[in-house]
Parts: structure tokens; sequence; C-alpha cells
């Protein structure tokens, strides 16, 4: 299957934050980053040495990540023939991360104080710039924009690494070559990186479809300012004829940081629905809703930023034409599951224009679309009705009908009732918390088979769903601290 996120040119222009990610990823499962920053370093020096030659005056300026460590790896190798100073922007104690650290002490050449940037930016002949990297976001702010500044009003020739310091800011290193690993990032021109040299440095190519703790990039945090629903507000439609499914999904979505998570059921279900948790809200309507207009439709649903659709519904007549009126009229994005899937079997003309999220298992798949469960036939039908389709399996399957990720690991527990609803009720809690779908859906995935994987080691094959609920706050704690946020 062709995939965008191959190695090569169909890869081109990636978002910045797609290369965090794979940093990250890369980190979780393989391990050593160093190797990746020497590969990094000596793509430099090996630049900096075919473009200029040797006998130069050199000056590296560092911040204090990663990139600073690319940028002492290509020192300490540029100190073989040419006059090489460094400075640390925010002095040695700043470089904390392990790699950047073995860096730092690998290099044995000549440092400068801060305070003499203006002397030896005005020596210098060429300098290399390895101060900001993709992480960053905005204006830079002290000392980088003084040093920016500065650097930009040198005559030597400039050498900026991966990206220019302050890329797509309103204050950015004009370099007159970028030296940039893996591909090229999405923005950058000649006109804002100069010549623009691409290095592989071995990054698999199988990781660019992998989902991983590096998703956790696309959570949005919440705000210190942040009120009661701002951090997502999910309904479910769910529980009418299986009532713990939509219990399940429910504290699914709550587990992971949605704000607020409604179970919309018919009057006689709220008691039983309420008796499960006092933390999922539960709202009823009559029966005379199943003859209610558009505008009373949307009344009900308006309220909430992502919906989900189908955990235990039942699918009876009623139902159906109930589910028939939302799904016209629903706008924003919608995880269809369980009866939900069934439903929509062979109405197409529904998704037209809608942001569907279909979350099936085999036999629900090939009631879907009439096909059989493959990465070839969900590509196939998530480009078709323009939908994604997260397929569950021993693998899942992430598509939207051009790029394809897969989430493997979890374990055979996970074939018990209720994961399903609960990978619903997560995907659905990051959307409504504000994720892009795809990279909700990535997360989810990765998230419940960390879980399974992290209660076997404690239970062996003796966990619950219960016992993933609560297990998963835990498990975001600790991927966020892997991610370094």
């Amino acid at each position: 299957m062709e995939n965008r996120y191959e190695y090569g040119d169909e890869m081109s222009g990636l978002k910045l934050s797609e290369f965090q990610r794979l940093d990250i990823n890369y980190h979780y499962y393989y391990g050593d980053l160093y190797s990746l920053m020497e590969r990094a370093g000596a793509s430099v020096a090996s630049t900096v040495k075919a473009k200029y030659g040797t006998g130069n005056a050199i000056l590296v300026v560092c911040g204090h990540g990663n990139k600073a460590g690319d940028g002492l790896v290509a020192a300490r190798i540029l100190s073989e023939g040419n006059d090489v100073t460094v400075i640390l922007l925010r002095g040695k104690d700043s470089i904390r991360a392990h790699e950047a650290r073995t860096a730092l002490e690998k290099y044995r050449g000549k440092f400068a104080d801060p305070n003499d940037l203006d002397r030896e930016i005005e020596r210098a002949e060429i300098i290399i710039d390895a101060m900001l990297g993709t992480g960053i976001s905005g204006k830079p702010r002290p000392p980088y924009d003084t040093a920016i500044e500065k650097i930009n009003t040198s005559g030597a020739k400039k050498v900026s690494i991966d990206v220019p310091s302050g890329f797509l800011s309103s204050l950015a290193i004009k370099p007159d070559v970028t030296v940039t690993f893996h591909d090229v990032k999405e923005g950058m021109t000649p006109e804002n990186s100069g010549e623009i040299e691409i290095v592989d440095i071995g990054i698999p190519h199988s990781l660019y479809g992998m989902s991983g703790p590096g998703d956790y990039i696309y959570y949005p945090e919440p705000k210190s300012n942040s009120h009661k629903g701002m951090n997502g507000v999910l309904g479910i439609i769910g529980g009418w004829t299986y009532h713990g499914s939509a219990v399940i999904a429910a504290m699914g979505a709550l587990s992971i940081g949605t704000d607020l998570v409604d179970v919309i059921v018919p009057p006689d279900k709220t008691s039983i629905i309420a008796s499960y948790s006092p933390e999922i809200i539960v709202r009823s309507f009559g029966e005379s809703i199943l003859l209610d207009s558009a505008e009373n439709i949307n009344r009900l649903i308006k309220r909430y930023s992502a919906m989900l659709i189908g955990p235990g519904l039942g699918n009876d007549r009623q139902i159906k034409r109930l589910f028939t009126k939302i799904v016209q009229n629903v706008r924003v994005p919608c995880i269809i599951d369980a009866d939900g899937i069934r439903m929509l079997a062979g109405e197409l003309p529904l998704f037209s224009g809608k942001k569907f999220i279909f979350t099936p298992h085999e036999g629900e798949f090939r009631t879907l679309t009439g096909m059989g469960a493959s990465e070839r036939n969900a590509v196939a039908f998530a480009k078709k009705s323009g939908s994604i389709v997260v397929l569950k399996g021993r693998e899942d399957i992430i598509t939207d009908g051009h790029d394809v990720f897969k989430t493997s690991g979890g374990n055979a527990r996970l074939t018990m009732g209720g994961t399903g609803d609960l990978l619903a009720g997560i995907i659905g809690g990051l959307i409504s918390r504000g994720m892009p779908a795809v990279e909700a859906s990535r997360l989810a995935t990765f998230v419940e088979k960390k879980t399974a994987e992290e209660l076997f080691k404690e239970k062996g094959y003796w966990y619950s769903v219960s016992d993933m609920i609560n297990k998963l706050p835990f498990v975001m704690k600790e991927i966020r601290e892997f991610t370094g946020r």
C-alpha cells in the first residue's frame, strides 16, 4: 500500500510537529537518540567542509536542547582543520538532555562566554546556528532574539541545523545553507532557509506510519485560565439496550481528561445509567423527539464538541429513525461505533460532508462496507466515503484514505467485552478536546494497548475493563513525561 509517510519525495512538506513526533517515537521504539545526534552533527560538518573547505574560523552558537547537541558534535568534528569556537547562550548547566550532555562531554575544543558574542561574530567566517529547533512557537525570546539579530548582520556564511532558529516567526536566522534531517519541513523555501541540504540520519522508513507516545504532542493541555467545558464536551448516544457499553465509553473519555461527558438516553434509562457513576451526566428526552424537526435535533446536540454514537445502542426501528436524523444534522466530528456502524451500512449518502470516524472490528467492517477487513479495503472505503477508519485488530489500522498508520502491541486480553467501547470513548474524548481526528485515533489506540500491556505486567490475563479505566490516567501521565512536556 502506497503511503505518504514512506521516506521520499511524497513526504516533502511534513509539518514541523510530525518531525517532533518522529523523534519521540524513535526514542521510544529504538532508545538510542545519541546515534541520531552523531549522524546529524556529522552531516553538518560534512556539508561545511564540502562547501567551504578547511582553515576557517567557525563559530557554533548553541541553545540548550538537542539541537545544541547536534552543534556540539559538528564542532568536535570540524575542530580538525578549522579554528572552532562554541558559545552556549545559556551556559553549560542548561544542557540537560542526556544525549546533548554526552555531546558536550565529548567536545574538547574552545568555548567563549555568551557576553563575548559580538567579538566572536566579528571574527567568524562561518557561523553554525544550533540554537532553536522545531519545538518552539512564536517569536524567539531572550537571549535568542538578540543573538539572531546579531548573527543576521554578520558577513559570515551562515549554516542552520535542521531549521533556521526562529523558523516561520517574525525573527529568524537567514542562513546561506540549512542542513535538514529526514526531509524538507513544511514552509521551508530558499528564501527563508537558503540552500537546503536534505540528509537521512537513519530514521527507519516504517516509523513514519507507526503510532506512539509522540502523538501526545497534539494533545491540547488545559490552560490555567480555562473554565468548565473548554477542555471537551462529548455527547454519547448509546446504552439504550446494553447500558454498560455507554458507561465504559463515557468513563474512557473522562479518564483522558474530557471536561464533560453526557450520555443521552430515553427517560426510562436515566436512572440505570446514572447509577454507574456520578461523573457521567445523563440527559433524557421524550419519545416525541423521534418526530421532531431538525431544529429540535440541533438543540439537543449543539452543546457538544464531538459525539459518539453506537455503544450499546441497539438497533430497533425507532432507534434507527432517531439515529438517521442525528447523523443528517450533526456538524461536529462524530465517532460511529458498534450498533451505529450497523445502522449506517449501505447508507453512503448520509456520509456526505460529515466528519465521521468509524471504529469497526473485522465483522463490523464487513457489515459496513461489504468488503473483507484489510488495509487496502480500509483505505478504499475511507477515501470513497471521506471518513476516517480505525480498523481494530491485533494491529489497529488508521486511515483517512490517503495516509495509513498502524498501532501494534497490547495482548490477548483485549478480546474481552468492552474494550471497543473504551477505545471509542477515548477517541471521542480526545477529539472533543480539540485533537485532529487522525492524531486522536493514533494516540487513543496506542494508549489503550499500552494500558493493556502495563496491566498484564501487574495481573497477567486477569485484568478487567474497569482496571483499564482506572489505569488510563497513569498511562497518560507516563506518556506526557516521556515526551518532556
